[in-house]
């Protein structure tokens, strides 16, 4: 779980710019980084049911880049239904 929040220029925050860049041990922003990941992911759209999120994933290695935007679906009332 990560916990980071872009700001735009105008100094709001956009709740959708999310970069996850850290793995933690646990569920708490003091835990113990497992893996510094080396990709940015960043939730760029929710669809109207939040089933489906637009994700934009890029990476470089060297002077190469690559960035590929897409929509994956997490549909995250399944899961809260599932662990009550």
């Amino acid at each position: 779980m990560i916990v980071l929040a872009g700001a735009t220029l105008s100094g709001a925050v956009d709740p959708l710019n999310i970069p996850l860049k850290k793995l933690l041990s646990s569920p708490n922003d003091k835990a113990k980084v497992v893996f510094e990941i080396p990709i940015e992911v960043k939730i760029l759209d929710v669809s109207k049911d939040f089933d489906w999120y637009k994700v934009n994933i890029s990476f470089k290695l060297g002077p190469f880049e690559q960035s590929h935007t897409g929509w994956v679906k997490i549909p995250f009332d399944e899961i809260l239904l599932a662990h009550q």
